[in-house]
C-alpha cells in the first residue's frame, strides 16, 4: 500500500542510471567506478545468503542501496565507494523515521569496522557475514561487542 508513512520498497535491478552515475562522478574522484561494483558484490553476496535485498526511494527522504529483511525487521544497507562513507543523508533521514522501527543499518565501505550508535560501518568484503535463520540455516549475525 502506498501511504505517507509507509515504506516502499522495490527490488534491485543491479542497473544504475547516467543520473546516478553523474551525480557520484561530481562526489568523489575517481571513486563512482567502483560503486556500482561495490553494490553488484553486495546484492550478489545478499542474494547468495538467503535475502532478497530491496531497493527502497522515498520522496523528501532519499534512496537507500538495499533494503532487507533480516530476522523479522526491516534493515537498510547502504554501500559506499568513496572515503566520505560516513556522509550517508538518506539513510540518516530513513532512520529517523519512527513509523519505520528501523533499529539498526549497515553501511559497508572502503572503511574499518566501526560502530556508530545504530550504524555499523564494515568494510566490503565482510558482507559475506550477514545471515539469518532461513528455513534451517545458521544463524550468524556479526557479534561486535568486543571490538
Amino acid at each position: 500500500k502506498r501511504g505517507k508513512n509507509k515504506l516502499i520498497a522495490y527490488k534491485k535491478r543491479g542497473k544504475m542510471s547516467k543520473k546516478r552515475l553523474k551525480n557520484g562522478a561530481k562526489q568523489d574522484d575517481d571513486a563512482w567506478k567502483n560503486g556500482a561494483n561495490f553494490e553488484n558484490a553486495v546484492a550478489q553476496q545478499l542474494k547468495a545468503n538467503g535475502f532478497e535485498p530491496y531497493f527502497c526511494k522515498k520522496k523528501n527522504i532519499g534512496e537507500m542501496d538495499f533494503v532487507i529483511e533480516m530476522n523479522g525487521k526491516v534493515v537498510p544497507i547502504e554501500v559506499k565507494s568513496g572515503k566520505s562513507y560516513k556522509a550517508h543523508k538518506a539513510l540518516d533521514h530513513f532512520m529517523k523515521v519512527p513509523d519505520y522501527h528501523l533499529e539498526k543499518a549497515y553501511v559497508f565501505s572502503v572503511g574499518n569496522v566501526e560502530k556508530i550508535g545504530s550504524v555499523m560501518y564494515l568494510p566490503i568484503y565482510m558482507c559475506y557475514l550477514l545471515k539469518e535463520r532461513q528455513l534451517g540455516r545458521m544463524i550468524v549475525e556479526l557479534d561486535l561487542d568486543g571490538l
